[in-house]
C-alpha cells in the first residue's frame, strides 16, 4: 500500500521575519544612500559621508558637511559678530528692566482725586463757593436799595415804626429773603456740577500723571525689546536637493507562505485521491467476499 506521507511543514515564523528584515535594511540602506548626493554651488558645498553602521540597530550612519564659500563664510561671520555685538547691548539694559519691574509703581506723587477722603466738606466747599460769588453781587446792591429806602421814605415823611414804615420795610426784607434764597438754592444744585468738574479735572489729571509714570516705568523694557528686536537670525545658504528616490523592499514573506500554501493543496489533493482508491478496493473486497460465500 505504500508508505504514508507528511504534510509539508510550515515555514518558521522567525525565519521568515528575518529574511523580510534583512531585505528591509536593505533597501533602507539603499535609498539613504541614493538619496545623499553631494551639492556644489557658488554658495559653497553639502557633502554626506558614510561612516560606518549603528551597532544597536545596524543603521546606515551618515555625517552631512556644509562648507561655505570664502564670502559666504565671511558675510555669516560678520553677523554672527553683529548679533553677539546687540546681545551683548540688550544685556547690558536688562538690569534696568530688572530694577524697573523690581518694585511697586509709587503713585504718592499724582494728583489726589477732588473730594478724597472728605467727599461732604468738598461738596459743602463747593457751594459755599458759589453762594460767595452770589452774595457778592447781591450785598452791596440790597445795601444801596436799602439806603435808597431809607432816603425815599424820609423824603415822604414817613415816619419810622408807623405802619407805612413797617410795610415797606416788610416789602423790603421778603425781596431779599427771596433773592437770597435763590442765592442758596442755586448754590445747592451749582455745586454737584460744579464738583463733578472738579472731580473729572482732578481724575484726567491723576489719569495723565499715572500713564506717564508708566511710560517712563516701561521705557526701559521698550529700549531692551527694541534692542534685541535688531538682533536678525543669522541664515545659512539654503542648498537645492535632488528629488528623492526610492526602492521598495522585495516582498519574501507573501511568496514563502503562498508556495507553503500550494504545497499543502497538492499534499491535501493527493490525500484526498489515496483516500478514494482505498475506498474503492475496500469496496471491491467485500464485494469479492460476499459472492464467494454463495452457494452454487
Amino acid at each position: 500500500m505504500g508508505k504514508k506521507s507528511k504534510p509539508p511543514p510550515p515555514p518558521d515564523p522567525t525565519q521568515v521575519a528575518g529574511q523580510q528584515t534583512q531585505l528591509n535594511q536593505q533597501a533602507a540602506g539603499f535609498n539613504s544612500a541614493i538619496n545623499r548626493g553631494n551639492v556644489s554651488t557658488p554658495l559653497g558645498s553639502q557633502t554626506f559621508n558614510y561612516r560606518g553602521t549603528d551597532p544597536t540597530t545596524g543603521a546606515p550612519m551618515w555625517d552631512e558637511n556644509v562648507t561655505l564659500s570664502p564670502e559666504q563664510q565671511a558675510l555669516y561671520n560678520q553677523q554672527t559678530q553683529q548679533s553677539q555685538a546687540v546681545g551683548d547691548v540688550a544685556g547690558g539694559l536688562l538690569p534696568g528692566v530688572q530694577s524697573a519691574y523690581g518694585q511697586p509703581v509709587d503713585t504718592s506723587g499724582l494728583q489726589k482725586m477732588y473730594g478724597e477722603g472728605d467727599l461732604l466738606g468738598a461738596r459743602q466747599q463747593a457751594q459755599d463757593s458759589i453762594y460767595g460769588r452770589q452774595t457778592a453781587f447781591l450785598d452791596p446792591a440790597y445795601a444801596d436799595r436799602e439806603r435808597g429806602l431809607e432816603t425815599q421814605l424820609a423824603n415822604k415823611g414817613v415816619v419810622e415804626g408807623s405802619e407805612a414804615w413797617n410795610n415797606a420795610r416788610s416789602q423790603f426784607g421778603r425781596e431779599r429773603e427771596f433773592d437770597y434764597g435763590q442765592a442758596r438754592d442755586a448754590a445747592i444744585q451749582g455745586g454737584m456740577s460744579e464738583m463733578q468738574g472738579l472731580y473729572n479735572m482732578s481724575a484726567d489729571a491723576r489719569g495723565r500723571g499715572l500713564n506717564e509714570l508708566l511710560t517712563l516705568r516701561d521705557r526701559p523694557f521698550q529700549e531692551f525689546a527694541s534692542v534685541s528686536g535688531m538682533r536678525d537670525p543669522v541664515n545659512l545658504p539654503q542648498f537645492s536637493q535632488p528629488p528623492d528616490v526610492s526602492m521598495q523592499p522585495t516582498d519574501i514573506t507573501n511568496p514563502i507562505y503562498n508556495s507553503y500554501q500550494g504545497q499543502l493543496d497538492a499534499y491535501n489533493a493527493k490525500q484526498a485521491q489515496r483516500n478514494a482508491m482505498m475506498s474503492g478496493l475496500f469496496s471491491l473486497g467485500g464485494a469479492a467476499i460476499g459472492a464467494g460465500g454463495k452457494k452454487p
